[in-house]
């Protein structure tokens, strides 16, 4: 009897581990490094001073920048509550692991986006970031907000995938991974302190082969 019991609770335990393991691969963190022949490409920002740089995370080798979640603050209305604007983003790699950086305190997630195309050969590729110049100091008419917006597209499909319009500001340079490349990793900058807090204010994105560019139609009508 103690036997089958041992037994018994050998397969529970390993059937427990295997459970645990599965369901840790379906949500992991990125844990890649940067790769040779990697470009970093940042979108134009009015303001890129503000803010801390957090730490860079990057896909898993061989694995890119899949699906988008932007987490962004709505208006906060005219008064003296603190607008931030766009608080982080977050990617989901090829591989299903989770790519991010620091991120801020305010905002709800913006429904996940997917990439035309497939694993193979649809991955973000592009970014534009919405801003404002500097409005002085304090909260009211003089309230900053550092990414107040942003659109991204991908390597497949046409036009922008997703468009976060913000509410105030105006369209930065876009900065694009060259031709054949794609964004793997991922570093934001974060000014989450003080008062006047200004949500992420600047962005880095490393870009490496993946191979040829293929055009995908896709469902969803260009957004410019």
């Amino acid at each position: 009897t103690q036997f089958v019991y041992l037994f018994f609770s050998i397969v529970v335990t390993t059937v427990s581990c295997m459970k645990l393991r599965s369901k840790e691969a379906s949500t992991c963190i990125a844990r890649g490094a940067e790769r040779e022949d990697t470009v970093v490409i940042s979108p134009g920002v009015q303001n890129p001073q503000w803010g801390n740089w957090g730490k860079a995370q990057f896909c898993a080798a061989g694995a890119f920048a899949r699906s988008v979640r932007v987490k962004v603050q709505p208006f906060q209305g005219d008064g003296e509550a603190d607008d931030t604007g766009v608080n982080g983003i977050e990617f989901l790699c090829s591989d299903g692991c989770v790519m991010t950086s620091t991120m801020g305190s305010y905002g709800e997630f913006a429904a996940n986006k997917t990439c035309p195309g497939t694993n193979e050969n649809g991955f973000v590729d592009s970014l534009q970031f919405k801003s404002s110049e500097g409005f002085g100091s304090g909260l009211g008419e003089n309230d900053n907000t550092g990414i107040d917006g942003l659109r991204w597209c991908c390597s497949a499909g046409w036009g922008w995938t997703q468009t976060i319009n913000g509410y105030k500001g105006s369209l930065g340079e876009r900065a694009s991974c060259p031709a054949g490349t794609a964004i793997y990793g991922f570093q934001a900058k974060l000014q989450d302190r003080g008062q006047d807090k200004k949500g992420m204010t600047d962005a880095k994105f490393f870009c490496a082969p993946f191979g040829e560019v293929i055009e995908v139609p896709t469902t969803e009508a260009p957004n410019y």
